[in-house]
């Protein structure tokens, strides 16, 4: 999508968001992000969302300019931590960009997504120390800048793993 792959910044986050059945874009604010996903097909499921009813529309205008493809796009307002109870299906990939690192673990937390795209605003080494804590892999953690600012932009994924404290010890 040429909007977004005007910036750095949001060329950075889309390059690193995988095909899978649902991804959910949290702060989305203008849409740029989810449009791209929705244009290219990454999903077949996209859940938009915001906790503000104004970048909300605005997100909702931008696609109202987008030709159908068969992805579903549900737009959803709401805190991003509240998604889990407001969804019936499993979201396989979240995207965070612009949020406090707090907030993001808030809602790493809540969900676990299988793999989540973060471009935290501060508190970021204590995002990654909670990262780690929550059994996420970095799989990308790139510097970058754009349009004068500096921004991490993160992808993790969820590891899986059948050991428990109690099995180690008893090894």
């Amino acid at each position: 999508m040429k909007n977004a792959m005007r910036s750095n910044r949001l060329s950075t986050i889309c390059s690193y968001v995988p095909k899978a059945d649902t991804i959910a874009d949290i702060g989305a604010d203008h849409g740029k992000v989810s449009a791209y996903i929705y244009r290219n097909s990454f999903a077949k499921n996209l859940i938009v969302n915001d906790i503000s009813a104004d970048s909300l529309q605005k997100a909702k205008k931008l696609f109202d300019t987008l030709k159908p493809n068969g992805t579903a796009a549900q737009f959803i307002l709401s805190d991003g931590a509240d998604l889990k109870s407001l969804i019936s299906i499993p979201i396989d990939c979240i995207i965070i960009a612009g949020l406090g690192g707090r907030e993001i673990t808030k809602i790493i937390t809540a969900l676990m997504p299988p793999i989540a795209i973060l471009d935290p605003r501060k508190n970021i080494p204590e995002l990654r120390q909670s990262l780690l804590e929550l059994d996420y892999q970095f799989i990308a953690d790139t510097h970058i800048q754009d349009k004068g600012r500096f921004y991490d932009i993160m992808c993790v994924e969820r590891r899986i793993c059948s050991l428990t404290k109690k099995t180690i010890i008893q090894h």
